[in-house]
């Protein structure tokens, strides 16, 4: 990567970071060392970074039929998380060596520079799953009383 790709790329982060850092010195300082680093440098490597606390927050992730199809879903896992351009992204999924879309980039980067904020926010939403799981049971014995999976989806949702 030449020093001009290091500098377009730190500039994209800056733009999208910017109302969380504070000012568009310090985000763009933030995210220079970061790209110089190598260690977001790839979307990629900031999702796998964000794993954990996406998937608290509700991010369905699971294995198709072959490794390659790995395959994550952002359904409401944004809006949750009190991300504002939700709308955007709502559905949004991306297979492992597909380019993934500017909105689902644009909420990863938003979710890491607000990375402490965000999980406090998902461990409160996974506690509250892990209550209503005790609290009902599991999905076998939901749907053996006769309610079906619309009533486990309003129970669990």
């Amino acid at each position: 990567m030449t020093k001009s790709e290091l500098f377009k790329r730190a500039h994209i982060i800056a733009r999208m970071t910017v109302k969380a850092a504070g000012s568009y010195q310090i985000a763009f300082s933030c995210a220079l060392k970061a790209v110089y680093a190598g260690t977001y440098s790839k979307f990629e490597t900031m999702l796998n970074d964000m794993r954990s606390i996406l998937t608290a927050a509700g991010a369905n992730w699971y294995l198709c039929n072959n490794l390659r199809d790995h395959v994550v879903y952002f359904n409401q896992v944004a809006a949750s998380l009190g991300y504002d351009k939700a709308d955007y992204i709502n559905g949004a999924s991306i297979r492992i060596g597909d380019r993934p879309s500017p909105a689902l980039c644009r909420f990863v980067i938003w979710a890491y520079a607000n990375k402490a904020t965000v999980r406090e926010i998902a461990n409160v939403i996974s506690a509250r799953k892990a209550i209503r799981r005790e609290a009902f049971g599991d999905v076998e014995d939901i749907l053996s009383l006769g309610g079906g999976e619309a009533v486990y989806a309003r129970i669990t949702g």
